[in-house]
Formats: C-alpha cells, structure tokens, sequence
C-alpha cells in the first residue's frame, strides 16, 4: 500500500470522501503519517527488530600513519546495536562504544607516525582493536568507523547498524516495513483526523492498538535480536 491508498482509506472512514477537511496531498496527512512511522521505528528499535537493522562487514588496515585506523563507511546509518560492532574469528567479542576523542588514551592523539620505536613523542600503541568511534553523523555517506588501539593487522568486522527512519515524502511512495504496519498506519489516520476535526476517537483508538498489537505479533515471528527475546531465566519457547 502506497500513502494516497491509506489516506484514501482513513477518509472513507471519517466520511471526508469529499475533501471537506482533508486532501490526498494534503501537508497535514502527510505529517500524520510521518509522525505515525517515526512512532513505529521507535518501538521498533526499542525490541531490536530485524525490520529496522542492517548487518555488513568492513575490513580495517594495518596502522602505518596517525589515521590510517580509520575507514569509510560506505552505508548511511543511525547509529549502531549495542554490542553489534565485534570482530570475526575472535569469539564474537565486542568492540567498545567511544568517542573520537578517546583516542588520547590510545596514545593517538597528534601523532603522524606508527613506529614501534619512535624517536621522539609519545608511542603510537598499535594492537587488536578493542574499541570504535564514529567520526560524522550516519545520514551522510561521508561517515567513517575508527578503531582504538590503532589495527596491528588486518582485522575483518561484523556490523550491525540502525537503518535510517523510513519517512514519505509523497503520496505515491509505498509504506514500509513489508507492510505489516499498513493496517496500523490507516488507524492511526483516523484517530488523527477525528481528532483535527475535534470528533470523538476513543474507539478508534482501541481498533489502532489492536492493529498495533496484531502487527508486533508479525514483527516478533521476524526475529528479535537474541538477548530481546530471552532473559535468564525463560527463553522464547519457554523454560
């Protein structure tokens, strides 16, 4: 379903099939239905469900120079799991969450040279990185990953990062998340619009969280990250 089809639908339902309130390109719908994803992609994220993360792999290089243990990122991204950033073939352990400027602790910071021995200024430490740190914000393709302490090899890493919010910039553009939300999206537009048009909505209200409730039962038969879906003492399918 595409968003003039749940706008249509949601207009039908309040009676409003004459445009007395609201039109399909109307700016305020649209709003709506933008709000309404950016609800889904928060409870989304909130679960760790597979609709809303990516996985890749990059490989860093051997550190030769002051910068070298930074690399670009080739996929935009809102950020990343926790834990999903970890190294392949070193027992999925994880990599640390830091800031660029952690790097004065790894004996980085202002340095121009990696050699074992350097003549003058501190040592550049060069070892298995046991942390990362993102340069630029993720809604650029520009964004690069550094690695701390500085690679002392060529290491391969998992990455499980956040997709960027699904947003509808026109009435034409399809719903997301394989339409499992499209239900939900459509009752979510007649609350909004009862509410615009100062009718009462408490019963469309019900029928949108039940719409919701049926739509997160899909998003949990989808997959969970794994620690979303067990805890230590019950797991998914039971004791």
């Amino acid at each position: 379903m595409n968003a003039s089809g749940a706008i249509a639908r949601a207009r039908a339902r309040v009676r409003d099939q004459d445009n007395e309130f609201f039109t399909t390109d109307s700016g305020a719908v649209m709003y709506m239905i933008n709000g309404t994803l950016e609800e889904i992609y928060s409870t989304l994220q909130f679960c760790e469900a597979q609709l809303v993360y990516g996985h890749t792999t990059i490989s860093c290089t051997t550190g030769t120079t002051g910068t070298t243990n930074e690399v670009s990122l080739s996929f935009k991204h809102a950020g990343f799991l926790k834990d999903g950033v970890y190294r392949k073939g070193y027992g999925d352990q994880p990599l640390f969450a830091v800031t660029e400027l952690d790097k004065r602790h790894y004996n980085m910071d202002g340095q121009t040279a990696n050699r074992a021995s350097p003549t003058t200024g501190p040592q550049v430490v060069r070892a298995l990185p046991t942390a990362y740190y993102i340069t630029e914000q993720g809604d650029t393709s520009a964004s690069t990953m550094g690695f701390l302490h500085m690679p002392d090899n060529i290491y391969t890493f998992n990455l499980f990062y956040w997709k960027p919010i699904s947003q509808v910039t026109a009435v034409t553009d399809p719903l997301p998340y394989n339409n499992i939300f499209d239900e939900y999206i459509v009752h979510k537009l007649v609350v909004e619009m009862l509410e615009a048009m100062e009718r009462d909505n408490s019963r469309a209200s019900l029928l949108a969280q039940l719409a919701l409730n049926k739509a997160m039962q899909r998003v949990y038969v989808r997959g969970l990250q794994p620690r979303r879906a067990m805890s230590n003492m019950f797991a998914v399918g039971g004791v």
